[in-house]
């Protein structure tokens, strides 16, 4: 007799919610010929929308996400003006550091 394994969220393979729903389809043309039994009273939401329903709720909001990224970009631009003197935001060279910066000039 073979067992299963109990799977957990964690240990599951991360799927695209695409993958899924193309797979479900595939499934149902399969499957499309086949009767369903005479007791099946309900019928259950598909697997994707399930999916997408609790995706959406992991997923923190995007002003969240926006406020994460902000701070990151903020500090990556803080020790490239620390190393190389040149203020990447504004895109101009800051005035005491190693480096000196001298234009270039246009043709």
């Amino acid at each position: 007799m073979k067992r299963r394994r109990e799977t957990t969220p964690s240990s599951r393979s991360p799927v695209d919610l695409s993958d899924l729903e193309s797979s479900q389809a595939a499934d149902e043309q399969k499957h499309k010929g086949r009767r369903c039994p005479a007791t099946t009273t309900t019928t259950a939401a598909p697997l994707h929308y399930d999916l997408e329903a609790r995706a959406r709720a992991r997923m923190p909001p995007a002003a969240e996400i926006d406020e994460f990224f902000a701070a990151a970009e903020k500090a990556q631009a803080e020790r490239f003006a620390a190393k190389y003197n040149f203020d990447v935001a504004r895109g101009v060279p800051l005035n005491a550091g190693r480096f000196e910066w001298t234009p270039v000039a246009t043709v």
